[in-house]
């Protein structure tokens, strides 16, 4: 796959003071060996519907800085970013998400997040 300059640019537009979002995150392309696929993530998730599920890829996504200042991921061994999000979207309405994948993550076996047991165990004691 291909890509393009648009999806980025619609990216910064929705995540600026005058785009209306404020965090944006795009689709992205799963790799695991030699298979590749396509994750599509919502147009829009509020922090309700992000407590069920993470849809937000941390190497896809954006936030304006300059509207909402710093936030930083908090120190935990896993799941800092799913953290990251709950915190920005607690300013937020919602975050906007764009279709098009603008990354690609390549899933290994033996990475922190490849086991999900431990995974879960991890979103569970962020929760608690």
């Amino acid at each position: 796959m291909r890509f393009t300059r648009a999806p980025i640019v619609a990216m910064a537009t929705v995540t600026s003071s005058g785009g209306g979002g404020g965090c944006a995150m795009s689709g992205f392309l799963r790799v695991s060996g030699r298979s590749e696929r396509h994750v599509r993530v919502p147009k829009r998730v509020t922090r309700a519907q992000l407590l069920l599920e993470n849809c937000i890829c941390c190497s896809s996504a954006i936030y304006d800085r300059a509207l909402l200042g710093s936030f930083f991921m908090p120190s935990l061994p896993l799941r800092q970013d799913y953290a990251l999000w709950l915190a920005l979207l607690e300013v937020l309405l919602c975050a906007v998400g764009i279709e098009a994948p603008l990354v690609r993550l390549h899933v290994t076996r033996g990475s922190l997040s490849s086991n999900e047991w431990r995974a879960m165990r991890a979103t569970w004691a962020m929760h608690h």
